[in-house]
């Protein structure tokens, strides 16, 4: 999506059309329709994204390239085909499992392609964007702690009920990840 259509994209979030953004801010009669053929000014960039309570990221990439970004990061490549080593496979189901449940029309492979492709190619909400690349920001760290040893906190959002089987589990993840400190 250009940085029209994620403008087009936040209005429709927030009950605004394009052009009483436009006057709202004091931009010129349909200056932000032709933002796609010549770059809006940072500071109109700025006022957008102040507006909306958004990233100035989201106000022209969608969120698209930095959670690319973060999937290219955390994945490796094995006989020319991109994946998610099992250290990752493991921390993205677990992050995953919210997003399924509150998203649970959006389909979440966890294969690096595919991911890509749901960013790229679907009309995805601000606020799955929003979940999503917290917890690939929370998945990154996480890696990065525990391959360099460092001792790592699991954010809030994973504490809930958790089943006995899925205590089990939890408690067969962290003992795997011990093992590889060594």
């Amino acid at each position: 999506m250009g940085i029209v259509e994620n403008i087009k994209f936040l209005c429709s979030q927030h009950g605004v059309t394009i052009p009483k953004l436009g006057v709202e801010l004091g931009f010129g009669n349909g200056a932000i329709y032709n933002w796609d053929k010549s770059s809006p000014s940072i500071d109109k960039v700025i006022k957008i994204a102040d507006y909306f309570g958004a990233t100035i990221d989201f106000v022209i990439f969608g969120f698209d390239k930095e959670i690319t970004q973060i999937v290219k990061d955390l994945s490796e490549v094995k006989n020319g085909k991109p994946h998610f080593p099992n250290d990752v496979m493991n921390l993205l189901k677990i992050g995953f499992e919210p997003l399924q449940r509150e998203y649970y029309d959006v389909p979440l492979d966890a294969d690096p392609l595919e991911l890509i492709a749901l960013i790229r190619d679907c009309p995805l909400t601000t606020a799955f964007k929003k979940d999503l690349l917290k917890v690939l920001i929370d998945v990154k760290t996480s890696v990065n702690n525990v391959r360099t040893n460092e001792p790592v906190a699991v954010s809030s959002q994973y504490e809930e009920n958790w089943t006995e089987k899925e205590l089990e589990e939890l408690e067969q993840f962290k003992e795997f990840l011990r093992m590889k400190r060594g």
